[in-house]
């Protein structure tokens, strides 16, 4: 089966999070990995993370940020 990966970059703007290294370090090694994509200016790779690691990333936010009407999204895109 495909898994569909999320941009931890992109992940964090969407949740005023800015400092998604501190965010990649709470993310197992398993549930991320890094890519480059060659038809962009940026040489730095992107960090990606699967479903697992996006449940990760948000059990480590406290549950009164009002995240969630975002993460029913995130768990409505990965069932399609």
């Amino acid at each position: 089966t495909n898994k569909i990966y999320f941009v931890l970059a992109d992940i964090c703007k969407v949740l005023h999070i800015t400092n998604p290294s501190y965010i990649s370090r709470k993310i197992s090694s398993q549930n991320k990995c890094k890519h480059r994509i060659t038809n962009t200016d940026s040489n730095n790779p992107i960090l990606w993370i699967n479903y697992e690691g996006l449940v990760q990333l948000f059990d480590t936010l406290p549950n009164n940020l009002g995240y969630g009407d975002f993460w029913a999204w995130c768990r409505s895109v990965t069932k399609q």
